[in-house]
């Protein structure tokens, strides 16, 4: 998979990696580290969608992940997943 634009990406996991959050067991650390994946494959077009708050529902990384989107212009949702072609959509699991 060719990436287009990895500085975007790049900037983006910076961003995610300063949202506060409770990471101090190892899980919580692995789940973080799975979101920010999510986050940033939904973002490379990977996947339509990115589920926010489903595993690891930390209130203050939603709050950061979602300010991250809209800073990035994706879209929030709370409606089924986007048809084919359209822009990636970051949905609350709540």
């Amino acid at each position: 998979m060719v990436l287009q634009n990895k500085s975007r990406l790049r900037n983006t996991l910076k961003k995610l990696n300063r949202i506060p959050s409770d990471r101090a067991e190892m899980a919580e650390a692995q789940a973080g580290a799975q979101e920010a994946l999510d986050f940033l494959s939904m973002m490379a077009g990977a996947k339509p969608v990115m589920l926010l708050g489903r595993g690891y529902n930390d209130p203050v990384w939603i709050k950061g992940v979602l300010q991250v989107a809209a800073d990035a212009r994706l879209g929030r949702s709370g409606t089924p997943a986007p048809m084919p072609g359209r822009a990636p959509t970051c949905r609350t699991g709540t």
